[in-house]
């Protein structure tokens, strides 16, 4: 198995268990888990995942210049975004389906703007898309970094 796959897989499977903590969590809380300040926590787990993956692929080869680091980066972005949107999918559509409606009335009683409620799949592209975007700026910001450190 190729160390983006694993480490792919590894961080879908850290940052799904992150998420949907923090997802599950704000039950009755007016707060909006796809968006909010927690899920900085999940972009860490990212972080740190593609620390971890591009140091393997760097031990493995001896070297690693700026577009294997960049394709790696990115290869294990996607593989986690992929295992993350899912993940999301699974809790709101079938572990936990009336977890808008709960939250509907937890904003109603607190007289708060209601927003429109997405459906399983519209939350579970839009986490995808979420974590995606920074993930992809995070690799190339670590590909630049390793690209600086080997001259």
């Amino acid at each position: 198995m190729s160390p983006q796959l694993r480490y792919g897989l590894i961080g879908g499977v850290i940052c799904s268990i992150s998420y949907l903590s923090i997802l599950h969590s704000s039950l009755g809380k007016m707060v909006n888990p796809l968006v909010n300040s927690n899920f900085l926590l999940v972009l860490g787990c990212l972080l740190v995942v593609l620390i971890f993956a591009l140091l393997k692929v760097k031990k493995l080869s001896g070297a690693l210049d700026f577009g294997t680091a960049l394709k790696v980066g990115l290869a294990v972005t996607i593989v986690t975004g992929v295992i993350l949107s899912f993940s999301c999918f699974m809790y709101l559509h079938w572990i936990n389906p009336s977890w808008f409606a709960m939250q509907k009335v937890y904003w109603v009683s607190n007289h708060a703007k209601i927003p429109p409620r997405p459906t399983a799949w519209q939350a579970s592209l839009f986490v995808m898309i979420v974590n995606n975007i920074p993930g992809s700026v995070l690799s190339l910001i670590l590909a630049l970094i390793l690209k600086s450190r080997s001259k």
